[in-house]
């Protein structure tokens, strides 16, 4: 398995995936090392997945003196700064925790600077731009109230109707402190309703502990739901993001005691095994985490995941990173990961169905038509949209065609057509 891993991956993708991890291997850093590196490249490939924290503090600590030196200096500064800024965002998140806990509103912060400490160990390793924390459904709005209070307020000026729509399909706000432009993520769910989990919320707040987090006090999910809330995200993400396998694996060496049967039942009644599957193989495959034989026998015998895991590496390593995908359109490896026919059929639905944002953003619709947004949606989708793309395709290919059509020639030059 190691050397079919490697064959596929470029020296810097190699280089870059074994700098990424809570427990690299110097000698094996040191063997990749002998070989040429385009540094250009591989810190390119870094920023690209969020890793140049990370990979950059272990080469200093395992191979300092097979590094240029003004590398090794851009590398302790990235560090260094993002350990100030990252420092400063877990003091805010801790501040509006416990303000939303004295208006009797409790909230779980979850990846973030939670992650970069239980995950990694060090605040100073993992980037994050935004603070995610969720909260019951019932208290979202009493949440928003209290947020706008601390200084957070919505950026867009939408009516309360469309608000709640957004969130109704989103199960989150993205909301900024006025004073510092940070970005908070108040969550009622882990997906979109697009997503069709039947997440155990219940479970989730009924397993959550206080325990102390760079001395303050917060509800975090229990290890195990954690776990799946990660291997949910990178699903959710088709994992075209390096940095979310990474934290996968890391958490994964930091709670060596997680009860990966309780894990797998959760996963199989939510309908996110094979979401389990793949992360837990990508951890494997290449963070050598350690995982239980029958998670990845159960893997092995999956037939979709060793095809979406080789496009997952051919994401990886493209010279330019793939970005978010479209949570508009049907993504066929999104309905695969979902469990059963019953919910890739949800899912379809749901995708083609439930407006977007954007859709809902567009047009201020009072409460009792907010029905009209799925036939408007329908129409934008399967009639506008193939009309516009259609034009679009016609004009390049009359401008490929005829290039200086509708251009005069200029004066004193003839018009050769």
């Amino acid at each position: 398995m190691m050397s079919d891993r490697n064959e596929a991956m470029t020296i810097e993708l190699r280089l870059l995936v074994a700098c990424a991890r809570v427990d690299p291997s110097p000698t094996g850093i040191e063997a990749l090392l002998a070989a040429p590196v385009d540094w250009t490249k591989f810190v390119q490939l870094a920023m690209d997945h969020g890793l140049v924290g990370l990979a950059g503090d272990t080469l200093r600590r395992c191979a300092a003196d097979l590094i240029p030196d003004d590398l090794l200096d851009a590398f302790h500064k990235v560090v260094s700064q993002t350990r100030r800024r990252n420092t400063d965002l877990f003091r805010e998140l801790a501040d509006l925790v416990d303000g939303l806990a004295l208006a009797g509103i409790p909230a779980i912060p979850f990846k973030g600077p939670i992650l970069a400490v239980q995950g990694f160990g060090d605040i100073g390793l993992r980037a994050f731009r935004d603070l995610d924390f969720l909260i019951r459904e019932s208290d979202i709005s009493a949440a928003i109230a209290k947020l706008h209070e601390l200084g957070y307020i919505r950026a867009e000026d939408l009516t309360a109707v469309q608000f709640d729509l957004i969130h109704h399909v989103q199960g989150q706000e993205i909301i900024f402190n006025q004073a510092n432009g940070t970005c908070i993520e108040p969550h009622s769910r882990l997906t979109s309703r697009k997503i069709a989990l039947d997440i155990d919320y219940d479970g989730l707040w009924a397993r959550a502990r206080p325990p102390a987090v760079m001395g303050r006090m917060m509800l975090t999910l229990a290890p195990e739901d954690e776990l799946l809330t990660l291997a949910i995200h990178g699903g959710k993400e088709l994992w075209w993001s390096l940095k979310w396998a990474c934290d996968f694996a890391a958490f994964i060496a930091s709670h060596p005691a997680i009860d990966w049967p309780a894990v797998v039942a959760r996963a199989e009644a939510q309908g996110c095994r094979r979401m389990l599957l793949l992360a837990a193989a990508l951890a494997r495959r290449y963070f050598d985490s350690t995982v239980p034989r029958a998670t990845l026998a159960a893997a092995e015998a999956d037939h979709a995941i060793a095809p979406m895991m080789g496009r997952i590496l051919t994401q990886w390593q493209a010279d330019k990173a793939m970005g978010p995908h479209d949570n508009s359109t049907l993504s066929i490896d999104r309905m695969l990961l979902h469990d059963g026919m019953l919910r890739r059929i949800r899912f379809m639905l749901r995708t083609l169905l439930l407006p977007g944002p954007q859709y809902l953003a567009s047009l201020a619709l009072p409460r009792g038509l907010s029905f009209a947004y799925i036939p408007l949606k329908l129409v934008n989708d399967l009639i506008a949209l193939p009309l516009l793309q259609g034009f679009r395709h016609a004009r390049l290919q009359l401008a490929r065609r005829w290039p200086n059509l509708g251009h005069p020639p200029s004066p004193g030059r003839p018009n050769r057509h």
